[in-house]
């Protein structure tokens, strides 16, 4: 064997090591002779034709380069330079990465920066890969984006500027991104009356007509300053309009109005068939099929009438059968009947035996998820366990027992947010305010003109120079919450230098002020209102503690499902900010001792509250609690309310406890007055939420 590919085809030498389509291999003589055909020197051989087929690929390839289609550069800025004649790409490789430049046959219909650009030799050129810089860029917007679209879909234009008619805006979003725009819904707030044409350019893309849902021109006086519109764009990038599908409302409006849009993008499409004067639907049509919120006690125990009627005899309708013994069945009045059972004491048709203690948890997945973090150590878990309702969550014996409780057996926990109340702060705190400060509570007030904070509380002044502070402030990080309603303040911890907020606007909008960097342990916090022509709105602290788990306590001293029922639909955006993994509801005690909060007001309370914490934090879990029975004098029985905490927490897929049947009559030395727990009270109640629900 000889080892070379050069070699003549001799009888010198019987084999040869040959080179072939990368493959080094031994080959015999008379092998090698038949790939290269006669003598090797045939043109008609299998190698001789891939190779002259090979030869052409190349030619053609160096052929369009020396025609210059593909131009090669350094130079990232394409502008500055001249392609040569016929170049249809152009490739930029330097040290940022490589970006490819391709040739537009005309110049574009809306030119945008980031992917179009114009040689000197006039031609227009379109960016077909990005730097790694640009799509990290991407990336973050589209992040982004995909946090707007889980909050409802629902963008804010900013920037408002132009005039009354001809109005200009900033979407916040990448204008490579605009044609999808048509997926969300875009707010705006004019800043001027207008009547007539009125344009709208978003991102610069070019004034486009604001029109009607049906695409019809806008009524005269109906574009208003300061109102809030909901827009979705149609069309495409160079030719379309904005609709609007909701618009007119006020500041107060707002968050009601959102609530409905984010429902109506996240539900099925339903046909209205029944609305209410408040703009509830009743009655609707889904998928074809009647369907309802549900009926009323009255009209239910009236179908069932009609059910037993039709019965021979009218004497039961069988439910439950065991071999030929009826075991439960409804009686001729349409009332739940059971052996072992008593007989219903009211027209509910529901022995208090049927109610259960305690739900079984299923629902609490959020809560579990963050918890086994907890216990296993995983840095950075935070769960949030929210109490609300009335004293029983407002005071700190049993927040704080829960969260001692809590520590003790699963992972540590201490308590957060400091509520605007000068009363009953965790670890004997105060708060303090000037004389010059307005004190609105939930408890006892049903008007909100300047908004509200999660518990129904706020203080608000207009006196320059006004002041509360708090102490201690023991957290790693704290958000103070306040409504923008036009003023200028400062706050400075532990007496420092003080820091200037802004708010410019006076929409009433939540504003949540960041403080990072403290150090856990003592620290003051003085909040002063510097000027403005507006109101300052203070709403509360949220203290962002060390632990793993925090207990925040927003109850309200006093608070009814009647007056819950008020300020509710106005603190979603706050509840959403403080993002609780699981609210604990307490409620009761005050209302069946007040004729003006009934079963049906307690209940429409609690309904309020459920429906504006699901639509701003869609997976909480919710435990509604019903107190023990306390010393004071009933209007309405404890077990009217338990009866429909419960029916309302089975419909509303909330868990339930029910302390009313648990605890037994008022008594036992639980009690440190007639309605509120002492130390060992406490612990009871707090044990019965940690064994049922937390530490199952």
């Amino acid at each position: 064997m000889t080892a070379t590919n050069n070699l003549p085809t001799t009888q010198l030498a019987d084999s040869v090591v040959v080179n072939h389509q990368g493959n080094t291999r031994k080959m015999l003589i008379t092998t090698l002779g038949e790939l290269l055909g006669n003598g090797g020197s045939g043109t008609n051989s299998p190698l001789a034709a891939e190779v002259q087929e090979r030869m052409a690929a190349d030619d053609a390839i160096r052929a369009d380069l020396g025609n210059g289609r593909v131009w090669h550069t350094s130079n990232s800025d394409i502008t500055s330079q001249t392609p040569p004649d016929g170049t249809d790409q152009i490739s930029v490789a330097n040290t940022a990465g490589v970006v490819t430049w391709r040739r537009l046959s005309s110049p574009p219909g809306t030119v945008l920066p980031d992917i179009h650009a114009q040689t000197q030799d006039g031609t227009w050129w379109q960016r077909a890969e990005d730097t790694p810089a640009l799509k990290a860029r991407l990336t973050a917007e589209t992040e982004a984006r995909n946090r707007q679209m889980q909050a409802g879909s629902i963008i804010k234009l900013t920037d408002i500027a132009g005039t009354a008619n001809a109005i200009s805006a900033s979407s916040g979003i990448s204008d490579l991104d605009f044609p999808v725009i048509g997926a969300y819904t875009a707010a705006i707030k004019p800043v001027a009356d207008a009547d007539g044409e009125i344009l709208l350019d978003v991102d610069g893309i070019g004034g486009r007509r604001v029109v009607d849902m049906d695409g019809a021109a806008l009524p005269a006086g109906y574009w208003r300053a300061e109102r809030v519109y909901f827009l979705r764009y149609t069309g495409t990038v160079a030719a379309g309009e904005w609709r609007v599908i909701a618009g007119g409302f006020t500041a107060s409006d707002l968050q009601v109005a959102i609530r409905s849009l984010t429902r109506i993008q996240s539900e099925p499409p339903l046909v209205p068939v029944v609305t209410t004067d408040e703009g509830k639907v009743a009655v609707w049509l889904k998928d074809g099929d009647l369907d309802a919120k549900g009926m009323a006690r009255h009209l239910r125990q009236e179908a069932v009438k009609d059910i037993v009627s039709r019965v021979p005899h009218g004497a039961v309708v069988p439910l439950i059968t065991a071999g030929d013994r009826v075991v439960s069945w409804l009686d001729a009045k349409g009332r739940f009947r059971a052996f072992g059972l008593p007989a219903p004491v009211d027209d509910t048709g529901l022995p208090s035996t049927v109610v259960p203690v305690a739900s079984d948890g299923r629902t609490l997945h959020r809560m579990r998820r963050k918890l086994s973090l907890a216990r296993a150590g995983v840095a950075g878990t935070k769960l949030r366990i929210a109490m609300t309702g009335d004293s029983w969550s407002e005071m700190t014996n049993i927040p704080s027992m829960l969260a001692d409780l809590i520590s003790v057996k699963t992972s540590s926990a201490t308590g957060s947010f400091i509520q605007a109340n000068n009363g009953s702060l965790w670890a004997g705190g105060s708060l303090t305010a000037s004389a010059g400060w307005t004190r609105q509570d939930a408890s006892t007030n049903s008007d909100w003109p300047y908004g509200t904070g999660p518990d129904g509380q706020n203080y608000h002044t207009t006196g320059d120079g006004e002041t509360i502070t708090i102490t201690p402030l023991d957290a790693v990080s704290a958000r103070i919450y306040t409504r923008k309603w036009g003023a200028s303040w400062t706050y400075s911890v532990n007496g420092g230098a003080p820091v200037s907020v802004t708010e410019a606007d006076a929409d009433g909008e939540l504003t949540a002020t960041e403080i990072v960097g403290l150090s856990t342990g003592f620290n003051s916090l003085t909040i002063t209102k510097t000027g403005g022509d507006g109101r300052l709105v203070f709403c509360g602290v949220m203290n962002v503690r060390h632990t793993p788990i925090e207990i925040a306590k927003l109850g309200n001293g006093g608070l009814t499902g009647y007056r819950m029922r008020d300020y509710a639909p106005l603190v979603g955006d706050v509840w959403a900010d403080i993002d609780p993994d699981l609210v604990i509801i307490n409620l009761g005690t005050n209302d069946y001792r007040n004729a003006y909060s009934t079963v049906a007001t307690y209940i429409e309370g609690l309904t309020a509250f459920i429906t504006m914490i699901r639509a701003w934090v869609p997976d909480v879990g919710i435990l509604i609690v019903v107190p023990p029975q306390s010393d004071g004098a009933a209007v309405t029985p404890l077990s009217a309310y338990r009866d429909a905490a419960y029916r309302l927490a089975i419909e509303n897929g909330c868990e339930f406890l029910n302390l009313l049947d648990s605890w037994g009559p008022y008594g036992g030395g639980l009690w440190a007055d007639a309605l509120h727990l002492n130390e060992a009270g406490s612990l009871a109640y707090a044990d019965q939420i940690y064994s049922h629900f937390i530490g199952v």
